[in-house]
């Protein structure tokens, strides 16, 4: 486990087997990631591809940061809302995922 800040707030990131029943997505699908909200916990499949996971990574840190930053209540996003929370966080998000990824337990 690799304990994170975002915005002064204590995450989670698990590297769990595909299996898992944290991975398991509202229509019973296995995902490569998946973020939960109300344990701060962010879990990446460990059983994808290489090249694969930073991009999962990445995925599941925007949804934490947009959550955590109060964006998870907006239905749609304009394209101008998506390069001012990307301008806003991008970097930060970045270099948070590629630490994580040099870090994870596999």
């Amino acid at each position: 486990m690799i304990k994170i800040k975002i915005n002064n707030r204590n995450w989670k990131v698990k590297f769990v087997k595909g299996t898992d029943k944290n991975l398991c997505a509202e229509n019973d699908e296995i995902v490569c990631g998946i973020t939960n909200y109300g344990k701060a916990t962010i879990y990446i499949n460990k059983e994808i591809e290489k090249d694969v996971m930073l991009d999962t990574i990445v995925h599941e840190l925007t949804h934490a940061y947009l959550f955590v930053y109060g964006f998870g209540q907006v239905e749609s996003f304009t394209e101008e809302n998506v390069c001012d929370v990307f301008g806003a966080f991008a970097i930060e998000l970045t270099k948070q995922a590629i630490e994580i990824y040099n870090q994870k337990e596999i």
